[in-house]
């Protein structure tokens, strides 16, 4: 009689596949079937956005930045448009005079307006700002009074910033402009 070898691989018998298979294929559904419930428990769970708030919609609006290209601001309603204009325009000059101190640099001035209505000067410098900004030559609102030796009514002057090393390089930026008026003008220090 010949002796069975307990080490020697034996064949498994059909049924024991077909129970692996069967256990297999019940485990996957399990598992597909936990995945699709989960998902749809956390986007029940999830809140849907809700509309905001007239009062938060007012919060986002008023938010500002320096040296950003926002919206014109809105008319107020019932109010003067000239002292709304004249408000924005201090805002948006006390905001970009925290980047700016004049120490003698280079500057290429786009506008300077004496006498415009302040909504005027306020359109004009939103546009110019939005249009002609980049990285590199950032557009600023300052006032006369903010640099140099100003006399008289201060004005408001649109520059646009740079690495000018000096005013023939501020005359090349200004000859790659589509811009009527562009020349030098020098920060010089109060």
């Amino acid at each position: 009689m010949a002796s069975r070898d307990p080490y020697a691989k034996s064949r498994p018998r059909k049924s024991d596949r077909r129970t692996w298979l069967l256990t297999g294929v019940a485990a996957i559904a399990l598992v597909v079937t936990g995945v699709i419930l989960a998902s749809s428990h956390l986007d029940a769970a999830t809140p849907s956005p809700s509309p905001p708030s007239p009062s938060s919609a007012t919060a986002v609006s008023a938010v500002r930045e320096g040296f950003g290209t926002r919206p014109d601001p809105p008319v107020m309603e019932g109010g003067d448009e000239d002292e709304a204009a004249l408000a924005e325009l201090a805002y948006i000059n006390s905001d970009d005079l925290t980047t700016v101190t004049p120490a003698g640099q280079w500057v290429a001035e786009l506008a300077e307006r004496s006498g415009a209505a302040p909504v005027e000067v306020l359109g004009e410098h939103q546009r110019m700002r939005r249009e002609m900004a980049s990285s590199d030559h950032p557009i600023v609102l300052l006032r006369t009074s903010d640099f140099g030796t100003a006399s008289g009514t201060p004005r408001w002057v649109t520059v646009a910033l740079g690495d000018f090393l000096d005013a023939g390089e501020v005359t090349a930026y200004c000859r790659s402009l589509d811009t009527p008026t562009c020349h030098p003008l020098q920060l010089l220090p109060r």
